[in-house]
């Protein structure tokens, strides 16, 4: 898991939540029909003539992205359910899923030095279960 993702989580939720709403705006009213004007030569001349369509392209790409953030979110949220010490979980949970700034994770933890919280307990559980997958990948090999 990177620092990245765990701190774009909140802006991964809303933009799953977006996505969807557009999706459904999609499927369910006009905004997913588009038309264009474009020169009918059947008859010799060229008529404009109005054509509409569904946007399938747009919709396909919407569709796509909601899936890559939907994995993206359930890949976060594995991770830090899957935290064994309740301490260093409860610490990730107030970090990524409510975006507290480090001094409330410290007051709620029971903490004065805002700097326990992420060096101790956030930095270090990331540095050990990076090195734990680097672990694991080479011992595959």
């Amino acid at each position: 898991m990177t620092k990245e993702k765990l701190e774009r989580y909140l802006t991964t939720v809303r933009s799953i939540a977006i996505l969807k709403e557009e999706i459904n705006e999609m499927e369910t009213t006009d905004a997913g029909i588009a038309s264009d004007i474009v020169l009918d030569y059947r008859s010799g001349m060229g008529i404009p003539t109005r054509i509409e369509g569904f946007q399938w392209p747009l919709y396909g790409r919407r569709k796509a992205e909601l899936a890559r953030l939907l994995a993206e979110e359930k890949e976060v949220r594995e991770f830090v359910e899957a935290i064994p010490d309740h301490i260093t979980r409860k610490v990730f949970k107030l970090r990524v899923y409510r975006g507290m700034e480090w001094k409330q994770v410290a007051k709620q933890i029971g903490e004065k030095d805002e700097c326990y919280p992420r060096r101790y307990i956030f930095d270090k559980y990331l540095k050990k279960s990076e090195s734990t997958v680097y672990t694991e990948n080479t011992a595959v090999q």
